[in-house]
């Protein structure tokens, strides 16, 4: 969502629109929601346009800023950086954000990425699976984890844990 509020904001910046901070986090809010979300984030600050300026250009103008980040945003931004952090292609991300719009609507595209992550880190595992986990994403190294010791100080060494045998 950070990385839609600074870009909306510039822009009504430029052109001299008051209240900008406050647009430009409604409309990064506002897209949370799906379909309706983009649209209404984008009718606020033409509204506001058309309410607080002259001439109807500055409300186009706001609506060309609205769809420009929008765009920008949905299409190469949110996909790159999400991708990048789980080792996912991009493609795989707008698809599982999809699959989960379609299957639960917000919280679907809350978990969407993480579940399909955690699906990749199961296909990377098991022998059968790893062309699926190559095809969602890099093929990762994963280390096993192993358990260092370590030493308390002033803890003695356990005596040995040898039983003697007993006279029964």
């Amino acid at each position: 969502m950070t990385n839609e509020v600074k870009p909306a904001s510039l822009p009504f910046y430029l052109r001299g629109a008051g209240f900008l901070l406050f647009l430009a986090l409604l409309v990064a809010l506002l897209n949370i929601i799906p379909y309706i979300g983009v649209l209404i984030g984008s009718l606020i600050p033409v509204a506001v346009a058309l309410v607080t300026k002259d001439s109807v250009i500055y409300a186009f103008a706001a609506f060309g800023i609205c769809s420009f980040v929008q765009f920008l945003e949905n299409n190469f931004i949110t996909p790159k950086i999400v991708g990048s952090s789980v080792n996912l292609n991009p493609l795989a991300s707008i698809l599982a954000l999809l699959g989960g719009a379609l299957l639960w609507g917000v919280p679907g595209m809350v978990l969407g990425i993480p579940l399909l992550g955690m699906f990749k880190v199961v296909c990377d595992h098991v022998a059968r699976l790893r062309p699926l986990g190559f095809v969602l994403g890099e093929e990762t190294e994963y280390k096993p984890f192993r358990f260092k010791r370590v030493r308390i100080p002033g803890l003695k060494k356990p005596a040995s844990t040898e039983k003697e045998p007993t006279g029964l």
